[in-house]
């Protein structure tokens, strides 16, 4: 996504034609000339449902720890007490793989809330939730950074911390903001805000920067 609009002079903002429907992405200015800009990209919500107690079991033996299961959207979701545990976990792939094929889940999502008596990872603030993503039946042991994650995420948290499917929003209402890290080797940062669309339905937005890492040039045969 970083390339239409950080190379294209005049573009605000650009929209992909998608399975699951238009991703519109706008670009914010940074914080400073020198800053990249912030790229901010619409979503849909994901929501969690109940998975069956044979899978919950399963969950919590190949993650080694005791812990929340459910359904997250397309994933299973697994949510433990401490950032620590997050960091610390090293889920057995072969096992997790045959767990997410049997259940037809697209990965597992490992995360927990910043509780405000064990604080932010050492060197971090401002951090609301922490995550890590694993794929292996899809070649991923560990995916860096995952932003469809954070759509189930979002909602989640907004919800644990009191948040109302039922209650009425102004159509472009901000309902709720976090500041996520993705506690991966190569870590990833994300905002993760709800907000109420044109029709007071909720939807994700995920912010954050992008880096330039190469420049080429593609050219397609006629």
């Amino acid at each position: 996504y970083h390339i239409p609009i950080h190379t294209m002079a005049g573009v605000p903002s650009v929209t992909f034609h998608t399975r699951s429907g238009p991703l519109t992405i706008t670009s914010e200015p940074g914080a400073s000339e020198s800053e990249f800009p912030k790229y901010r990209m619409v979503f849909p919500v994901e929501t969690t449902s109940e998975i069956p107690e044979t899978v919950q079991a399963s969950a919590r033996k190949i993650f080694s720890t005791e812990a929340k299961v459910c359904r997250g959207g397309p994933d299973l979701l697994v949510v433990v007490g401490s950032w620590e545990t997050v960091r610390a976990c090293s889920p057995d792939s072969k096992l997790l793989e045959v767990l997410l094929r049997q259940n037809g889940l697209r990965g597992a999502i490992l995360t927990a809330a910043i509780s405000p008596d064990e604080g932010p990872p050492p060197g971090e603030s401002e951090l609301s939730f922490v995550s890590r993503f694993f794929a292996p039946n899809l070649g991923i042991e560990e995916d860096p950074c995952t932003g469809s994650a954070h759509c189930c995420l979002g909602l989640y948290w907004w919800l644990q911390g009191g948040g109302s499917l039922t209650e009425a929003r102004r159509p472009g209402q901000r309902v709720a903001a976090f500041k996520a890290m993705q506690m991966s080797q190569r870590k990833g940062y994300l905002e993760v805000e709800l907000h109420a669309d044109e029709t007071g339905k909720l939807v994700t937005h995920l912010i954050g920067n992008a880096v330039d890492y190469m420049e080429a040039t593609i050219i397609l045969e006629e």
